[in-house]
């Protein structure tokens, strides 16, 4: 376990978790991705748009973003 980034804490205070940000508002535990986990894909978004040919048809687009976004999506489809 690494101590430096482990630590004592209660929902209320709030944590962050294999890329989920964990907090309890009005007595309801709230999840939702981590400012991280969001920069991440939209990096990779941008990645992968800029490797597509600009003559590329809109399948050909949709055929490169779908892969990264359903992947996401699907990761993070728990939280809120």
């Amino acid at each position: 376990m690494n101590a430096d980034k482990s630590r004592l804490t209660t929902a209320h205070d709030g944590f962050d978790f294999l890329g989920f940000s964990f907090r309890l508002r009005k007595k309801r535990l709230y999840l939702w991705p981590r400012a991280k986990a969001v920069k991440a894909i939209a990096m990779k978004t941008r990645e992968a748009v800029r490797s597509i040919a600009s003559q590329a048809s809109l399948a050909d687009v949709v055929k490169q973003l779908n892969p990264v976004l359903i992947g996401w999506c699907t990761y993070f489809r728990v939280g809120n």
